[in-house]
């Protein structure tokens, strides 16, 4: 774990979320699994700097908690916590409207033609798919999207 620890990158909930998992790898708790909670303060760190609550998550009952607990961070992390690198944000252009308007259509947001063309219904559906999944904060109007924001369209649309 501690190993995991100290090669993880990012900040410490990373590092903290790589441990537990290479814990459960190495053999895990041996009474089994059931439970996983994750708790990170900072400064002024939570909601709208109210509390210190930087990341307060926990999975009570649950056949794999630990890859439970990754997944409601992913969630965590797009919807409260603004930790991606402006490197990481990619240009709206015809191939990026392809992508959105191919797993949008899949997901049911858009009925749309796939033409790569970044139009208003296009618009519309990526507004609506933003805003079904809270990710309000991560919603741009200068022709840019997070790659994790496209990521996560991808793989939703590939699971259904």
């Amino acid at each position: 774990m501690a190993e995991a620890y100290e090669k993880a990158s990012g900040e410490l909930v990373d590092r903290l979320l790589a441990a537990l998992s290479a814990g459960q790898t190495a053999g895990g708790d041996r009474r089994g699994q059931q439970s996983a909670a994750l708790l990170v303060v900072r400064d002024k760190g939570g909601y709208m700097g109210f509390t210190d609550k930087y990341v307060d998550l926990r999975v009570d009952d649950h056949e794999h908690p630990i890859e439970e607990l990754h997944r409601i961070f992913r969630v965590y992390d797009m919807t409260l916590l603004s930790r991606e690198d402006p490197k990481s944000l990619l240009t709206i252009d015809r191939h990026i409207v392809t992508i959105l308007q191919r797993d949008l259509k899949k997901l049911g947001f858009y009925d749309g033609s796939i033409s790569g063309a970044y139009d208003e219904p296009t618009q519309k559906a990526f507004k609506d798919f933003i805003e079904n999944n809270n990710f309000e904060s991560k919603l741009r109007q200068d022709g840019l999207i997070w790659k994790s924001v496209l990521n996560y369209l991808e793989e939703t649309a590939r699971e259904r």
